[in-house]
């Protein structure tokens, strides 16, 4: 068996370098690893395995129930017990260690296969090595008065230890041991590839999206400009030109009221205290012009009178009250600058009415944001693309590759190129 196996590793001189493209390396390891007719190893040395096993149970269950030779029937009776002691302990040592091994059914025609051979022998090596310290004692004393039958389990006990070392040295010239590091290498080749891919991918799509979206930038550009060169958008500017006018008349009306209120401030403020109406006079002392506009019926000339009978109550002095008194008594000037006001709100809500018909402004509207729109993702895609650029160069397929080839050199001992 061992050397059927020093057979099949055999190293091959002076082969050209393979070639290997980058997507297929993982089955080309795996195809170059088992190759080498490594099934049958595993094969060989779990038949060897099964058949050490087997014996060694045996012989332990026997040693259990073998005589004392009569050779020794001499012996104290006290050394032949603690003899007897270490004999049992040694033979249902040895049985409950063979027990304990599992007998791999692997085809071993796989990477994965292949490293649990090796992984499963190193780990018999190490636990072959603690028996051997666990059992000496029981094994010096058994000798005594059981040297044959203990000496025939030490001795398959050796055959075991020599397949196991012998089958992981052998391993180890192959560099099986190493086997997962360039496993690990390829598999981070492939990440590096796919990365790339989905890097390059990315920047591809990116540099073609912009000129796409450049593209619908500037058609909606010139949709705003023909919008705003189109009769619907003259007709639409001059409504709003008309509004502001309108709206412009209505501020000097409102200023007009609010000089003519602003004027009676003290005294209307002091009115609301004692006056029968005093909330249409909350409303005017919290805000004339909206006071005045919600005045339908203009109660506001009632509650004037009210506070003109009463200006010697509220304590000004009679210049102060002579001045109120004529400004009350102007008070008529309110009714052409409340149906003026109404008149221009009323033109306002017909231009509004005129203004809400139209799309004009909603389109062009709808247009600006959508240049907006493009312009800040533009920008955005113009300052990603450097970026993705830079995370490509900085992916190091190069160093990968060369790595893998250097391993593959002193893993395999072949010589590969990868493309």
């Amino acid at each position: 068996m061992l050397k059927f196996l020093k057979s099949l590793f055999e190293k091959k001189k002076n082969e050209p370098a393979e070639e290997v493209k980058a997507e297929n390396l993982e089955q080309w390891f795996e195809a170059e690893v088992v190759k080498h007719d490594l099934g049958r190893i595993g094969k060989c040395y779990f038949q060897d395995l099964a058949r050490l096993k087997e014996q060694l149970i045996e012989k332990s269950h026997n040693l259990e129930k073998v005589d004392i030779p009569k050779e020794h029937a001499k012996v104290e009776s006290r050394i032949k017990n603690i003899v007897k002691g270490h004999r049992n302990n040694y033979a249902r040592m040895i049985r409950i260690f063979m027990e304990s091994i599992k007998i791999e059914e692997r085809s071993f025609q796989s990477l994965t296969e292949l490293q649990a051979l090796y992984k499963f022998n190193d780990k018999l090596d190490a636990r072959l090595d603690e028996l051997a310290l666990h059992t000496a004692k029981s094994y010096q004393a058994a000798q005594h008065l059981f040297f044959q039958p203990v000496e025939a389990i030490f001795k398959q006990l050796q055959e075991l230890n020599s397949l196991v070392k012998e089958t992981r040295k052998i391993l180890q010239e192959k560099k099986a041991d190493r086997w997962g590091e360039l496993k690990e290498a390829i598999e981070s080749l492939e990440d590096t590839e796919r990365k790339r891919t989905l890097l390059s991918k990315e920047l591809n799509e990116k540099e073609a999206i912009v000129p796409e979206m450049e593209k619908e930038l500037n058609d909606k550009e010139s949709e705003i400009n023909k919008l705003e060169q189109s009769e619907d958008y003259r007709a639409y500017k001059e409504l709003l030109r008309r509004k502001e006018l309108i709206h412009a008349e209505l501020k000097i009306v409102e200023q007009e009221i609010y000089s003519y209120f602003a004027k009676l401030s003290k005294p209307l403020k002091r009115y609301e205290r004692i006056a029968t109406n005093h909330r249409i006079l909350e409303k005017y002392n919290s805000d004339f012009i909206k006071g005045f506009w919600a005045d339908k019926n203009l109660e506001i000339f009632k509650a004037l009178e009210g506070m003109k009978n009463n200006l010697q109550n509220l304590r000004f002095d009679s210049k102060q009250q002579e001045n109120f008194k004529q400004l009350v008594e102007k008070a008529d000037l309110l009714n052409p600058l409340r149906e003026k006001g109404t008149t221009l709100t009323e033109r306002m809500k017909g231009i509004d009415q005129l203004i809400g018909k139209t799309n004009i402004s909603r389109r062009i509207e709808e247009a600006n944001r959508k240049i907006e729109s493009l312009n800040n993702t533009i920008k955005t895609v113009k300052e990603e693309i450097p970026e993705l650029k830079q995370k490509i160069q900085e992916v190091d397929r190069e160093k990968s590759i060369n790595e893998i080839v250097e391993k593959v050199r002193m893993i395999l001992g072949k010589e590969v190129k990868i493309v």
